[in-house]
């Protein structure tokens, strides 16, 4: 860099063209540093899935079964969790206010209405669970 600044003196340079040649490096460190920080934040996304979500909605289906959405920071990524015991099925939508979409299942939601759409089984409908009141709000027995 020394060189370089010697150099510019020498020819007469503008010293503009010393902030381009600083900004260029700029530039170019920054664009190796964010790449690998792109690729651990995509890598890491199933493990981070619970510190990007946002709320956790309950549903109770027609079959009187209960489901868990779980819906992340983008808005457009939901887990999908039947209870007891089922594992989270990640399913993504194109953008809002469409069906989320993943490998075993689709599910549509209308206000406080899901529709889970399975290949090999019956859609299954759902309704949001009500929320229990707090506790210095419920009524005694």
């Amino acid at each position: 860099m020394k060189r370089f600044l010697e150099h510019s003196k020498q020819q007469n340079l503008p010293c503009w063209s010393i902030a381009i040649f600083t900004g260029i490096i700029a530039i170019i460190g920054a664009a190796g540093c964010s790449a690998d920080a792109d690729n651990a934040a995509k890598s890491d996304h199933d493990r981070r899935a619970i510190a990007g979500q946002v709320v956790r909605h309950s549903y109770v289906c027609d079959d009187r079964s209960r489901v868990d959405l779980d819906f992340l920071l983008d808005g457009l990524t939901i887990d999908l969790r039947v209870l007891p015991d089922g594992k989270p099925e990640r399913l993504t939508a194109p953008a809002m206010g469409l069906t989320y979409v993943g490998d075993q299942a689709n599910v549509a939601i209308s206000n406080s209405d899901i529709a889970i759409m399975r290949p090999d089984k019956p859609t299954r409908v759902c309704r949001r669970a009500p929320l229990d009141p707090p506790k210095d709000q419920a009524r005694p027995p």
